[in-house]
């Protein structure tokens, strides 16, 4: 094969690769704009969370954007797996329905109390994750703006408020398991029955009333910051 041929052939694949780059930039802005509508009428228009599926037919205009929204589904299948379902079983099963309830349960409380604690690191984990996903990502100045603001509203928003409403409600079992040792420690000079406590001790009658009035105050505060939340995911 001659020199002539080799250059030839060179020239012919250079010019192969140039088109097909060309190409793929014509295709960017269509991309781009597809990527931006449905980022803008599908999730930031709409109030609370959406985070929609969209399947490959759906996807396919997006091209090489369709990657960037994985990052939020991502998140959100962890945040199902992980933290969602896990810890919406934790707060039913932390419920304290009467006095009797918390002394009959103390132990099964007090595990409830400890699995708690896990969830908002597990939140920290991912949300770490899908944040520095998506400072990786190569998007234009006008992409940027619109995925972050999706972004924000399907990943940090959510995130903030499940790490707002944990601490009233952990505090909240906390001030539970602390009346229910009381109760327990005093089990003599108390009578527990349903939602009544009962003793002749008028001291000791104060101390838990006060305890009692402390943990009403909680339970007001878990109950505000969870309707808040609900009020976030749902819109309101």
């Amino acid at each position: 094969m001659s020199a002539t041929s080799l250059t030839k052939r060179s020239t012919t694949l250079v010019l192969a690769c140039c088109v097909f780059l060309l190409a793929g930039c014509e295709n960017e802005p269509a991309e781009r704009k597809a990527f931006i509508e449905f980022l803008q009428t599908r999730i930031i228009d709409k109030a609370g969370v959406h985070v929609p599926r969209p399947n490959a037919e759906e996807r396919a205009p997006w091209g090489r954007y369709a990657s960037h929204y994985d990052i939020i589904l991502k998140f959100h299948q962890a945040m199902g797996e992980k933290i969602g379902k896990p810890l919406a079983g934790e707060m039913q099963r932390g419920r304290i329905q009467t006095m009797q309830d918390l002394v009959d349960r103390y132990a099964d409380l007090k595990s409830v109390h400890g699995s708690l604690q896990r969830f908002e690191p597990l939140l920290n984990e991912e949300l770490t994750r899908a944040d520095e996903a998506r400072m990786a990502l190569p998007q234009p100045a006008d992409l940027k703006s619109v995925f972050e603001a999706a972004f924000e509203r399907d990943v940090r928003g959510p995130a903030a408020g499940i790490k707002e409403a944990l601490p009233p409600a952990l505090a909240t079992l906390k001030a539970g398991l602390d009346l229910g040792d009381f109760l327990i420690s005093n089990r003599g000079r108390v009578k527990v029955q349903g939602p009544l406590i009962e003793t002749s001790d008028p001291a000791l009658q104060r101390e838990i009333q006060s305890r009692l009035a402390a943990l009403q105050e909680l339970q007001k505060k878990s109950q505000e910051a969870q309707r808040r939340l609900q009020t976030q995911i749902h819109g309101g």
